[in-house]
């Protein structure tokens, strides 16, 4: 397990890091395992830690390729953007190029390596329109919609042009069924002509994604702290409290507070339903262990929508459907996935996707 270097952290937690380290490959390897390479070469870069030139000459050619890769996201994504206006059909981005831009100083501090886009919930009934505009070969070609109406997808992988797009239907993307989803969509706003999700519907999908990883890398973290500072904080405990997981974007926050020796306690405190599953899923032992973590899958993950306030039925119903998916859904998960049939069949094709080749967010 590759954890963190301890000046890393210290650049999570918003603190200057140490002038010098005794060990910089160690904070190179583990750097790019927790994808805070974009966010050590800025530090170098303003004096605030010096590494030996090798170091720092591998660190500015790293960052020049996340330059080029980020500028062909951007591409991608105004071409999509564009494409999907042709049509009428309305998409947000969020995570990724956008939120860099947003919320760091400069092109690649935020290494990304997707595009994240959220069809507008007033457009569902035109799911399998924008798949086949944008994805014309792909397996479940004109059956994504009956899916999605069924619970039985959140999302759909895409590829345009060599990029890979993760178009989703939910973004908080928990199982169950987001409730407030238009007023959600409300929230939008504009930058450099694409619609992004606000502030405070980011922090959820941070705190989410958090959970879903099992805390394996660092700079979603990092990013977790940068939200709460800017995110208003009475909007964020609205829309967590409607879905039933105000407890656990807390106990995140409180997580991350320990973690990192930071104070990003949320209004609402987690109650001890919620403190025991998050040790018996979430041990601090093994967060931050970097991208061996994410390899091995999201099991855990299956303990936060069965135990949202209020949502239990929902979260039994999601996991039944999981359990027993249309048939050429099923096969489709299967051919994607990798482990035993049971926990293939039980996580689904998105969170092993996303385990196996998250490099980003």
């Amino acid at each position: 397990m590759a954890y963190p270097h301890s000046a890393l952290i210290e650049i999570a937690a918003m603190r200057p890091p140490p002038p010098s380290v005794d060990d910089p490959e160690h904070l190179l390897a583990t750097a790019l395992d927790h994808r805070m390479q974009g966010l050590l070469w800025s530090a170098v870069m303003r004096g605030e830690i010096e590494l030996p030139l090798e170091t720092e000459h591998q660190l500015a050619v790293l960052d020049l390729r996340t330059q080029a890769h980020h500028r062909k996201l951007w591409d991608t994504l105004e071409e999509v953007v564009a494409r999907l206006a042709e049509i009428g059909v309305e998409v947000a981005a969020f995570k990724g190029v956008t939120a860099e831009a947003r919320w760091y100083r400069r092109t690649g501090e935020r290494p990304s390596w997707d595009i994240d886009l959220w069809l507008s919930p007033h457009q569902l009934d035109r799911i399998d329109e924008v798949v086949d505009l944008l994805y014309p070969e792909h397996p479940l070609s004109g059956r994504v919609r009956g899916y999605e109406a069924g619970g039985f997808v959140q999302s759909v992988d895409l590829e345009m042009g060599g990029v890979q797009i993760d178009l989703h239907f939910d973004p908080i993307k928990i199982g169950i069924p987001v409730r407030e989803l238009p007023l959600l969509w409300e929230t939008t706003e504009e930058i450099s002509g694409v619609r992004v999700m606000s502030e405070a519907g980011s922090l959820l999908v941070a705190g989410m994604h958090l959970l879903k990883d099992r805390f394996a890398q660092l700079g979603p973290a990092e990013e977790f702290v940068r939200l709460v500072a800017r995110a208003p904080t009475q909007e964020v405990s609205r829309i967590a409290s409607s879905e039933g997981l105000d407890r656990w974007l807390a106990w995140v926050a409180a997580t991350i507070s320990q973690d990192l020796g930071v104070d990003v306690a949320m209004e609402v405190d987690p109650i001890v339903r919620i403190h025991v599953l998050g040790r018996m899923g979430f041990a601090r032992s093994s967060r931050f262990a970097g991208q061996i973590r994410l390899s091995k899958g999201t099991r855990a993950w299956f303990l936060v929508p069965i135990s949202a306030s209020g949502r239990l039925q929902d979260g039994l119903a999601w996991i039944l459907r999981k359990l027993r998916p249309p048939p050429d859904l099923a096969a489709y998960n299967l051919t994607l996935l990798r482990g035993s049939w049971f926990f293939r069949a039980i996580r689904g094709a998105q969170l092993s996707l996303n385990a196996r080749r998250r490099n980003s967010g």
